[in-house]
């Protein structure tokens, strides 16, 4: 939505820029206005697909995280993905780690590393409520032991 609004207003700008006339003997145009505002249209159009794709992907590529009775899994990936899984039993500690303005947000990091020396730590970045997230993972270690 606020990624759109910005485009609506980035496009406006560029028309009523483009209408501005000067004075014959200052500038010596070299296109028309017709032409001018139809490149600069065309510019904005690809600009707005190019800014909707990065934010399309990188919604996609953005880590999908679990939190199951018996596992944390943390998942990252398009076309080739990678997941790193601890069970509750080996969870050595968590971590979490907020900014001021994450946790004005309610975002935050939460990291979880794990007892074995053969699996390696999940983070979980830039998750809505970690505390709540913190608090489950504790739970579930409680009913687990």
């Amino acid at each position: 939505m606020l990624s759109s609004l910005f485009l609506l207003a980035f496009g406006a700008f560029f028309f009523f820029i483009s209408n501005i006339s000067f004075p014959d003997n200052e500038v010596i145009d070299l296109v028309t206005m017709e032409e001018r505002n139809i490149h600069i249209a065309w510019g904005c159009w690809i600009l707005s697909i190019f800014i909707s794709a990065y934010i399309y992907f990188s919604r996609i590529s953005a880590g999908r995280y679990a939190v199951t009775s018996r596992r944390v899994i943390e998942r990252h990936g398009i076309l080739a993905n990678q997941t790193k899984e601890i069970r509750i039993k080996n969870i050595a500690a968590t971590y979490l780690r907020q900014s001021v303005l994450q946790r004005i947000l309610g975002v935050g990091n939460l990291e979880i590393a794990s007892a074995s020396e053969d699996a390696q730590d999940v983070n979980f970045i830039k998750i809505r409520g970690p505390v709540c997230v913190k608090e489950i993972i504790v739970n579930q270690q409680t009913k687990e032991k």
